[in-house]
């Protein structure tokens, strides 16, 4: 109990920040104004879309759709399936499914049509979360694994790191916990440190599953150090959404309250709308038990 003190007190420390890194996007758009042909346009405009996805996604959105039209004028085949894959990735962030699997099926067809291996497991990856969503995890189990023997087969440990991410949150979510601990700790082998966040998230999910609450909290805190250290607020607030959860289980509703207050803040601040979603049904949940 006294650790459970420590780290709340821990928690309540942790301050706010901005949902992207202001460094990185003034050096990005410094290199984009710089840049001499067609085809770095495109991928420096994609670089932009991807530093707003979780904190400005209209902002991203516009980004990816200037990239997209830019390759489909010069025929940049690689590039407009990259940029419909990031599109995708938008929707799907923004809740609207349909048009991300659209996205999707489009960049997969392009990329498959063509022989474009990367561009074949950043679609099929995708469409397996579009399908995780949806709560369809042998489809998006299927899609995973395309995902992984396509990179695996050019090496490409990014796209793989990705994969095992997915595939341990897939696994996790459908209580195989083992499987999930496997593939997540090969993501963290990776040592891609964009995904620390979400991979101590999920081995906190994993320990609390298992009833082990002391260590779960100490991957929280982790992947909290790492949420912040990445200026990731959306990773940020499903950690917290995923901590009001498990003091909602040891039933303390007054920390849980915190908690989901704090999820509710950053997926406002990152735009997320899993995050709002995540934190306000607990919200509702804790009051309504609370009357």
């Amino acid at each position: 109990m006294k650790k459970l003190k420590l780290f709340f007190f821990f928690l309540c420390t942790l301050n706010s920040v901005s949902s992207q890194n202001p460094h990185r996007i003034d050096s990005l758009k410094h290199q984009l104004a710089g840049v001499k042909t067609d085809i770095d346009r495109v991928f420096a405009l994609a670089a932009l879309g991807f530093e707003y996805r979780f904190s400005k996604p209209d902002t991203s959105l516009f980004f990816y759709q200037l990239a997209l039209k830019l390759a489909q004028n010069i025929k940049f085949l690689k590039g407009e399936s990259q940029e419909l894959s990031n599109i995708s990735f938008v929707y799907r962030e923004k809740g609207d499914l349909t048009v991300a699997l659209d996205y999707a099926s489009k960049a997969k067809k392009i990329a498959e049509d063509n022989d474009f291996v990367k561009e074949q497991g950043y679609a099929y990856l995708r469409l397996g979360l579009v399908y995780y969503d949806l709560k369809a995890y042998s489809t998006a189990l299927e899609f995973l694994r395309l995902a992984m023997k396509k990179n695996e087969s050019i090496h490409f440990d990014f796209g793989l790191a990705i994969d095992y991410l997915i595939m341990g949150q897939i696994n996790e979510e459908t209580n195989n916990l083992d499987s999930a601990e496997y593939f997540l700790q090969k993501s963290y082998e990776k040592n891609t440190q964009y995904l620390f966040p979400n991979i101590l998230k999920d081995l906190g999910n994993i320990q609390n599953k298992r009833g082990n609450k002391i260590l779960a909290l100490v991957h929280y805190k982790n992947a909290l150090n790492a949420g912040f250290k990445n200026w990731d607020s959306r990773t940020i607030s499903f950690i917290y959404a995923d901590i009001a959860e498990l003091y909602k289980q040891m039933n303390k509703p007054d920390s849980a309250i915190y908690f989901a207050q704090k999820g509710l803040s950053f997926g406002q601040e990152s735009s997320s709308s899993k995050g709002i979603l995540l934190s306000s049904n607990l919200l509702a949940e804790l009051y309504d038990s609370c009357e």
